[in-house]
């Protein structure tokens, strides 16, 4: 299925103001799963044959468990399908989340669920089945040119970073199985040989860097040592990234940047961060080409953040220089507010700026942790 150039499920306004909401269920090769084409919905039912792809484990097989699982949490639930790897082997890991899982129909492959999590024990692992998405999220279209030709791909969401950055990954531990070097040949080689030659390029997403709060004096005083220290770990990251763009042998896959950036600190504190960026004048050329938006997330914010006048103005701020605008929400574990108040916040952005040219784009885009939050340790064991 064909989406944006954004993560999703993307959320985007139309011209009618209406949401439109594409989704990317095969993460390499467009509508391909097994060199077989995908372009039917599957369904979970109990015993069905699955497969998945994901970026822990890559493809693994499993079969529908007659279990599902439906957790009630700030007063919705969600729906989720047990899956029990085939033979004991573990159907998925931590970092497969959001992988699509294939129901294999006598050797037809249709696109039937995506990976949300696993209990506890790795035993269970769980998927939310792809109709009841669709159901939510309205319309869609397979990713196909009217050739029948795959389109280019272009992964919009991906992460990287060298053993020394680890320490100051805010979102990692030592304990977590992602918790080791991410470099392009390693991203790299989970692509098939045969499938490498249509893949574009990726679009790098900042990966949560440590970074402290500067004082209100070194924002309006510009104290760019101030500064510089405060976003230390956020702007070595744009230059690591950059700097791979340039340098590394396969530099030419980097097709542009996403670094975290002081939304909730106002247009001023924008301005100083960007400045720093190093984007502006003509040394800044191609650092500004490569500098596609900025993402902040809200997972772990109280609730109105997103609503507060500064954090607004920042998304307009960087709306109006062409820049894409993310919000990182966690409505699973941090509840339906995040959602209501960035949907909220995008159009109350938009309303204020009408007639103004050039615009960027706003992206939403939804993170769950990659174990279910609740005690089904016994439930588990008599699945």
């Amino acid at each position: 299925m064909r989406r944006g150039s954004w993560p999703g499920p993307d959320i985007k306004f139309g011209s009618s103001g209406a949401l439109l909401i594409y989704n990317e269920w095969c993460r390499y090769g467009g509508n391909i799963y097994n060199d077989y084409p995908v372009s039917d919905i599957g369904d979970l039912y109990p015993g069905a044959v699955v497969a998945k792809v994901g970026r822990t484990t890559g493809t693994k097989f499993g079969t529908v468990n007659p279990a599902s699982l439906v957790v009630w949490g700030q007063g919705a639930p969600t729906f989720e399908i047990g899956i029990i790897g085939i033979e004991g082997d573990t159907f998925a890991q931590v970092g497969d989340s959001g992988g699509c899982v294939f129901e294999n129909q006598d050797g037809t492959y249709k696109a039937a669920g995506l990976l949300i999590g696993k209990n506890y024990g790795g035993v269970i692992t769980y998927a939310t089945p792809l109709r009841l998405l669709l159901q939510t999220t309205g319309d869609f279209e397979w990713a196909h040119e009217g050739n029948g030709q795959i389109p280019p791909i272009i992964d919009s969401h991906i992460h990287l970073f060298t053993r020394e950055h680890l320490p100051h990954l805010a979102g990692l531990t030592p304990e977590n199985t992602l918790y080791d070097e991410n470099s392009i040949p390693e991203y790299l080689s989970g692509i098939p040989p045969s499938k490498l030659s249509d893949f574009k390029g990726f679009v790098f997403i900042e990966t949560d860097r440590r970074y402290t709060i500067p004082s209100d004096e070194a924002i309006s005083k510009n104290d760019t040592v101030a500064l510089k220290k405060a976003w230390e770990w956020p702007l070595q990251e744009f230059e690591f990234v950059y700097g791979l763009s340039k340098t590394d042998p396969h530099g030419k896959y980097v097709l542009g940047i996403v670094p975290w950036a002081p939304m909730n600190l106002g247009t001023l504190a924008m301005e100083r961060f960007y400045e720093l960026l190093g984007v502006e004048g003509e040394l800044g050329v191609e650092r500004k080409r490569m500098l596609k938006g900025f993402r902040y997330k809200v997972q772990d914010k109280p609730s109105g953040t997103i609503g507060e006048v500064r954090f607004r103005e920042s998304m307009g701020w960087a709306w109006k220089k062409g820049l894409v605008v993310e919000i990182g929400v966690d409505t699973r574990s941090g509840g339906l507010w995040q959602l209501e108040e960035a949907a909220k916040a995008v159009q109350e952005v938009v309303k204020d700026s009408k007639g103004v040219g050039g615009l960027g784009a706003f992206v939403v885009s939804q993170f769950t942790y990659s174990y279910t939050h609740s005690n089904n340790d016994t439930a588990a064991a008599n699945f």
